[in-house]
């Protein structure tokens, strides 16, 4: 089984980070693409929230079986390591199930959001602790039929990969000034 607490201090680490990154910005600068086609910061935490949100009550179903954790052997072997999405030299384009509201919420709407859906996620980690959920496995578009605990790991880089982003729109959005 995973380290749990390792991953725990990852998801942590990877919040504080990306917290950090949004603290100083303005809310006009919150809310502005850097170009027509870009995400503003507050499209990227939006779809952090929805990306999570979504996520958790999925772990919920498989874990207790009402939702079947089918993944085809291709799938199975095709298995990339989570940190594969901190490399930004490939863009992934976003199911919509997970894209940004077109207008996001504000900025206090979706830290609320944020905050929520991590405490749900630690919680279902912490009920799961002892149980192995390298049984339960689910597709992600680009790292094939990963397993939750790889899935915990990957929701932390992917966050990281956004934080990156963030950083680049604030330069963007300051270069402009």
């Amino acid at each position: 089984m995973a380290d749990l607490d390792r991953t725990l201090k990852l998801l942590d680490d990877t919040r504080s980070r990306l917290l950090a990154e949004v603290a100083p910005m303005p809310d006009d600068d919150f809310a502005r693409r850097p170009a027509q086609d870009a995400w503003s910061a507050g499209h990227v935490l939006d779809h952090l929230a929805v990306l999570e949100g979504r996520l958790v009550p999925h772990f919920r179903a498989m874990v207790a079986g009402t939702k079947p954790s089918t993944v085809s052997l291709f799938d199975r072997l095709r298995c990339l390591p989570p940190r594969v999405v901190l490399w930004r030299g490939i863009r992934i384009r976003n199911p919509k199930i997970v894209a940004p509201a077109e207008q996001p919420p504000t900025r206090e709407e979706l830290l609320a959001r944020l905050a929520g859906s991590r405490a749900d996620l630690k919680a279902f980690i912490a009920e799961n602790r002892d149980r192995d959920l390298t049984r339960y496995r689910l597709v992600h578009k680009a790292l094939g039929g990963i397993h939750l605990y790889a899935w915990f790991e990957m929701i932390a880089c992917h966050e990281e990969r956004h934080r990156q982003q963030i950083a680049e729109i604030r330069e963007a959005l300051a270069a402009k000034r």
